[in-house]
């Protein structure tokens, strides 16, 4: 009789380890995490490199948080460690500043899995810390922007590098480590501080 117990949790642990394996294989290979735009995005990528074309290095430079976290995020608000919701002209000052790159998550506050996942996201934003800007636009809010970004799902995340703009994006409710996992897969694309994510 123990030795059945024994080889059921044996199996259980197998078919875990299995699922694990799985997950991993399907995090790589799936459309949940593209490697950069969707279609419909490169018309925001040639709009954000334009804008950036015409930027001014000092440009929206206004609050007494700016100066403390300068290095972090110009504008000053957005702090380490903490998730920031943004409007659509906000999230486009911050994705022209280069200090450091931005993970945004297009959300909606009607949907489910987005309310399950705002744990999550605060989560992996203290873990960041300084090295990643972390905010969030309210699609219900900022629909416009949520089109010339191409989200087509929620919750949508988006990896953006500074100087290249997006190289990343997940689409559906996701863990904390799996967001962590997607920076430290996209991490060689852009600041090697990253790479302790």
């Amino acid at each position: 009789r123990g030795g059945g117990r024994f080889r059921a949790s044996a199996l259980v642990v197998a078919f875990a380890s299995l699922a694990v394996a799985a997950l991993a294989l399907a995090i790589r290979s799936s459309s949940m995490f593209s490697a950069g735009p969707p279609g419909g995005a490169d018309k925001f990528g040639r709009v954000l490199r334009s804008a950036r074309a015409g930027h001014g290095a000092g440009r929206g430079v206004s609050s007494q948080g700016a100066a403390q976290h300068s290095d972090f995020c110009r504008s000053g608000r957005v702090a380490p460690g903490v998730v920031a919701q943004l409007t659509a002209s906000q999230l486009m000052e911050e994705l022209l500043d280069p200090s450091t790159p931005v993970l945004l998550d297009v959300f909606a506050t009607w949907c489910g899995p987005c309310q399950q996942m705002a744990p999550h996201f605060e989560e992996a934003a203290a873990k960041l810390g300084r090295r990643v800007r972390v905010v969030k636009l309210d699609f219900d809010q900022e629909p416009e922007m949520a089109d010339k970004l191409g989200v087509s799902a929620f919750p949508t995340i988006m990896l953006f590098a500074p100087d290249v703009g997006e190289v990343a994006r997940m689409e559906g409710g996701v863990t904390a480590a799996q967001i962590l996992s997607l920076i430290a897969m996209r991490a060689s694309d852009f600041a090697s501080e990253l790479r302790d994510a």
